[in-house]
C-alpha cells in the first residue's frame, strides 16, 4: 500500500449471528479534507446499512416469536350421568351430549331428542389494507372463519316433555397468509362447546328432572288415568 493511503474494512453483521459477517474495502487518500469527507460518508452509509439489516432480522425474529405461541389445552369439565335412562328417538348417538350417552338405554320410556345445526361466516378484511400493512408480512391476520353451532335437547316421559334445552357457541379463527384453520376444525370445536353447554344445563337441572320424572310416574298411575 503506498504512502498516504491506507485499506479502510467496516465489518458489518446481523443480529442473532442470521447475516454473515462482510467487508468493504476501499482505498482512500486521506491527504485532502475532501478525501477525508468522502470517507466519513462512506463509513456513516455503511453503518445505517448494518443497522436496518440487524433491525429486519430483529423484528421478524421477534413476530416469528409471536406467532408460534401455543395456547393451553381445555380441560374438558367432569360429566356424569342423568338420574334415569332414555332411548335416543332422534340424533346421531355418537354426536350428543356427554351426559345423555352415559344415560342411554333400548328399552327406556323417556325419550331423549337431539339436534345440532351449524352455520358459517367468513370475514375479510380489505385488500389495500392488508398489502400496505406491515405486520401482514409477519403473520397479521387478514380476516377470520365463524362458524355457529345450535343446540336443542328435549327429554319426554311418553308424552309428558319434562325438559327443553338450548344453546348456542361461537367459534372464531384468524387466518393469515401463512396459515389457515380448516373448515373441520371450526366444526368440531363449535360442535364440541355446544355440547359441553348442554351438559352444564343439565347438570344445573339434574334435580329438577329427577323430581319431574317422579311426578309423571305419579300421574300416570293416578287412580283417574287407569
Amino acid at each position: 500500500m503506498s504512502a498516504g493511503s491506507r485499506t479502510i474494512r467496516i465489518a458489518l453483521s446481523g443480529s442473532y449471528g442470521a447475516v454473515n459477517s462482510y467487508f468493504v474495502r476501499r482505498r482512500i487518500s486521506t491527504k485532502t479534507p475532501e478525501r477525508r469527507m468522502i470517507m466519513l460518508r462512506h463509513i456513516r452509509r455503511s453503518l445505517l446499512r448494518g443497522s436496518a439489516l440487524a433491525l429486519a432480522v430483529l423484528a421478524y425474529g421477534c413476530a416469528a416469536q409471536q406467532a408460534t405461541v401455543v395456547e393451553a389445552p381445555r380441560v374438558p369439565p367432569t360429566v356424569h350421568a342423568l338420574p334415569f335412562q332414555g332411548r335416543l328417538v332422534e340424533g346421531d348417538p355418537t354426536e350428543i351430549p356427554q351426559a345423555v350417552a352415559l344415560s342411554l338405554s333400548g328399552n327406556s320410556q323417556v325419550q331423549f331428542s337431539y339436534r345440532e345445526e351449524l352455520t358459517h361466516d367468513e370475514h375479510h378484511y380489505p385488500l389495500w389494507l392488508t398489502a400496505l400493512a406491515p405486520s401482514t408480512y409477519f403473520g397479521g391476520p387478514l380476516g377470520k372463519y365463524d362458524v355457529t353451532a345450535f343446540a336443542t335437547l328435549s327429554i319426554s316421559d311418553r308424552n309428558t316433555v319434562i325438559g327443553y334445552y338450548t344453546a348456542k357457541a361461537l367459534v372464531s379463527r384468524s387466518y393469515t397468509i401463512y396459515s389457515e384453520p380448516t373448515h373441520a376444525e371450526l366444526e368440531r370445536d363449535a360442535r364440541t362447546e355446544v355440547r359441553d353447554k348442554i351438559d352444564a344445563e343439565l347438570a344445573f337441572d339434574r334435580n329438577r328432572l329427577a323430581g319431574a320424572l317422579a311426578q309423571s310416574r305419579s300421574s300416570a298411575i293416578a287412580p283417574g288415568n287407569q
